[in-house]
């Protein structure tokens, strides 16, 4: 599986998620706030949307020195559509 990156998806571009693909269709983040929001289509192996994703995430505490980086970040996930077919991705 290829990895996704979630601080700057592209848009309206399907990526390999387990057995099936994921598609980012809005980002938005305030990295001043430490605030994220994401939205998309979750796709079957077929490129079928069997559901939608809204996503918003902040970070709750960073902390840095010369030897280490310590970062606390809190997500929400919202998935509607067909959750059984969502859960075997």
């Amino acid at each position: 599986m290829n990895e996704i990156d979630f601080t700057n998806p592209p848009l309206n571009l399907e990526q390999e998620c387990g057995n099936g693909y994921v598609k980012f269709t809005d980002y938005s983040s305030n990295p001043d706030a430490g605030l994220f929001h994401m939205a998309g289509e979750m796709l079957d192996e077929n490129h079928g949307i069997i559901g939608n994703f809204t996503g918003d995430a902040y970070i709750h505490n960073f902390r840095v020195d010369d030897h280490n980086m310590n970062i606390q970040l809190y997500m929400e996930m919202d998935c509607k559509g067909d959750i059984k077919k969502i859960l075997s991705l």
